[in-house]
């Protein structure tokens, strides 16, 4: 099951780029990533607190990792 998480996140990060390419508005294309982040920290809550599982605790999320890596690639664009 962890070769998956291997195959998934340069297919995240590829389709992230991608679509900061061809997006009109970076600011919303950000805030979006951050969204979908935030969607995902509330459902990987609800999960480890409905199955609680000792050995099985989901903590993963990739959107949150995208957000904060585009925030700073912004930032060092913009100085």
């Amino acid at each position: 099951m962890h070769w998956i998480g291997r195959v998934s996140a340069p297919i995240f990060f590829f389709c992230m780029v991608w679509g900061f390419n061809y997006t009109s508005n970076r600011k919303i294309y950000l805030f979006r990533m951050y969204g979908f982040g935030v969607i995902m920290a509330l459902i990987d809550y609800i999960c480890n607190n409905v199955y609680q599982e000792p050995y099985c605790y989901i903590s993963n999320n990739i959107f949150v990792i995208l957000f904060f890596d585009w925030y700073c690639f912004m930032d060092i664009r913009n100085s």
